[in-house]
């Protein structure tokens, strides 16, 4: 480790549901967001919206900061609309305004559109069926966060994310992840969607 720093980490994936435990933890990611920034380390983010831990009116204040300084935006669009008070693509683009590059869109239709500075693509799911969709949007997170480590563009890095996604057509919630080789043979099926406005 160096300055508090664990040496190698040029990314990190962090939850909502750590910022609405207590103040403390709340403080605590904001921490972890400014030692990322001071490293050089992208932050990944995922809202994960749980009612349970709080009144939609709390999630807005405490986690919807968060979005904005995140580089990597993972959320279904009814958590965007939720925390930012605008229609999901719009909330999106917003966010490519600010220190987000990829804004992943979890659709209530279970597909998923990638947007970018540079276009934006869509993914249905693959899932012939679901049996337990525990897991699914980690899943998503972690297929897409390997491609893009691995260099792979944008489009493949959604392609490996929905296709570690598969993980809904299993019982628990990583049976069915596909491993580091399949992973890798992915293929790219995404397609570019039409631009939006920023």
């Amino acid at each position: 480790m160096r300055n508090g720093w664990p040496r190698g980490v040029t990314l990190i994936h962090v939850t909502g549901i750590t910022a609405m435990l207590s103040a403390s933890a709340h403080a605590a990611v904001h921490q972890l967001f400014d030692l990322a920034a001071e490293h050089g380390a992208l932050v990944s983010f995922d809202p994960n919206v749980r009612r349970k831990l709080g009144a939609a009116t709390q999630w807005r204040e405490t986690v919807g900061p968060l979005l904005k300084r995140a580089h990597l935006v993972f959320a279904g669009s009814d958590e965007l609309e939720e925390l930012t008070g605008m229609p999901a693509d719009v909330a999106a683009s917003r966010l490519l305004s600010d220190a987000a590059h990829s804004v992943i869109v979890k659709r209530p239709d279970h597909s998923v559109t990638l947007l970018t500075r540079d276009g934006q693509w869509s993914q249905p799911t693959r899932a012939a069926a679901v049996v337990d969709p525990v897991g699914a949007g980690d899943a998503l997170a972690a297929g897409f966060l390997s491609a893009r480590l691995g260099s792979r563009p944008p489009d493949e890095a959604l392609e490996a994310g929905v296709a570690a996604a598969h993980v809904v057509g299993a019982v628990l919630d990583n049976e069915g992840l596909p491993n580091a080789r399949e992973l890798a043979a992915a293929p790219a099926t995404a397609h570019p969607s039409a631009p939006i406005d920023r």
